[in-house]
């Protein structure tokens, strides 16, 4: 059983704060963790850090971290920006489920 933990519509490094507790927390209870991405209309760099760092968190502990859905148009935009748009199977698995967006 994943915890789901939700983005907020509004996360930058202003207000990345309530969005990395709630994933520390479901971390700590060491579940497996879904993150819910869809409602995302602005965000910078730190939202993708954010989701990075807790991909890399799961995979040292030996759980999943999964999106709900493919990334949205907003963290698609922010990974071409950042220079981080996916390349590796892997990636394209974790950030569009398989199918890169046209």
């Amino acid at each position: 059983m994943a915890i789901l933990v939700k983005l907020a519509q509004d996360v930058t490094l202003q207000t990345i704060g309530a969005a990395h507790e709630a994933l520390c927390e479901a971390f700590l209870a060491g579940q497996d963790v879904d993150l819910d991405v869809d409602r995302l209309e602005q965000g910078d760099l730190g939202v993708v850090q954010l989701i990075l760092a807790a991909r890399a968190e799961a995979e040292a502990n030996h759980r999943q971290f999964r999106l709900t859905a493919p990334a949205n148009p907003v963290l698609i935009s922010l990974l071409a920006r950042t220079g981080l748009y996916p390349q590796t199977h892997a990636d394209i698995d974790f950030w569009f489920h398989g199918v890169i967006p046209a």
